[in-house]
């Protein structure tokens, strides 16, 4: 069964999130703000209508004053075997590939670039960050 979401924190581990979380695709093009607990960070993220009327979405940061410039982004992680959102669908895995049922890898995505705040969530969560993963995540070892 494949479900996931993105929140504020991760979308395998879910740390916990203060604030509205993001649902991607189709989102609202009205501001929703989350504040990343234990951190004085706060993330907007919202939604434009490009020229062909697909829906971007975009993030700005703020450490506890003015929020950064904002950010056009895109939440497909970009793997060997090719693209894909995992809000969307399911990516098509390889024969061989798959992973084991009680593994311990998981693909974190956060809802903007990696953050520390993010890494000290996901280390008192359990976890080790163990490398970067476009767009927006970590590889990281925890238990299930």
């Amino acid at each position: 069964m494949f479900a996931a979401r993105r929140i504020a924190i991760v979308t395998v581990a879910s740390l916990g999130v203060a604030g509205s979380t993001f649902a991607g695709a189709g989102a609202p093009t009205d501001p929703t703000f989350v504040s990343v607990p234990g951190s004085a960070v706060m993330l907007k993220l919202w939604s434009e209508v490009d020229a062909t009327g697909a829906g971007v979405p975009h993030y700005a940061i703020s450490y506890g004053g003015e929020f950064s410039e904002a950010r056009a982004t895109s939440y497909e992680l970009k793997l060997h075997h090719g693209d894909f959102d995992p809000l969307a669908r399911a990516p098509a895995i390889e024969a061989g590939f798959e992973a084991e049922p009680d593994g311990s890898l998981y693909i974190v995505q956060y809802l903007t670039h990696p953050l520390a705040a993010y890494r000290r969530a996901v280390r008192r969560a359990g976890g080790e960050v163990l490398s970067f993963l476009a767009n927006h995540s970590h590889v990281v070892r925890m238990d299930p």
